[in-house]
């Protein structure tokens, strides 16, 4: 009987090697779930960072809006916080005019890098008290990629209005 192999021994690999491909199939299918939904979590993150930039942060230099539209290339980095009270999310209704007209003769290219990003975004911002729109700016580029974060912000205006800023994030 030496060097025979008993039919258990067969029938326990064969049911090893099942578990095994069973296992790896599992573990191929979770791993592309796993990194969209990581995907998925950055771009909440750096929707929020952004949205913050723009409704804390008065912007580099902090008088930006009145260097348009001459000296358009200096401005480092957008931000709409009105700097004369500098209070949490007050913004300049003067700098909403003024990033909209940045989107409407800039584009996106430009406001992108000057919110320090590589993702498609748009951002709106609607006046509450009476409904109107304040700021559309929105990228003419689809979203092919499925992926699309939104993140809504209460804001105060500073000629005593309030609104609501939102900001839409996807992958082109």
């Amino acid at each position: 009987m030496k060097g025979q192999i008993s039919i258990d021994y067969y029938v326990a690999l064969i049911i090893f090697i099942f578990f095994v491909v069973y296992f790896l199939f599992q573990t191929t299918n979770l791993v592309p779930v796993f990194v969209n939904q990581m995907e998925e979590q950055r771009m909440r993150s750096e929707t929020y960072q952004m949205s913050e930039l723009l409704v804390n942060h008065a912007g580099v230099p902090a008088n930006w809006d009145l260097l348009l539209p001459n000296n358009i290339g200096q401005i480092q980095r957008i931000g709409l916080l009105d700097q004369t009270t500098n209070k949490t999310n007050r913004i300049s209704v003067a700098k909403v005019a003024s990033l909209d007209f940045i989107c409407d003769t800039q584009g996106q290219q430009f406001l992108r890098s000057r919110m320090m990003t590589d993702l498609e975004f748009s951002v709106i911002i609607v006046d509450r008290t009476d409904g109107s729109t304040e700021l559309d700016c929105v990228s003419n580029t689809t979203n092919s990629r499925g992926f699309l974060v939104t993140t809504r912000r209460v804001v105060a205006l500073d000629d005593g209005r309030y609104g609501e800023l939102t900001m839409q994030v996807w992958i082109p």
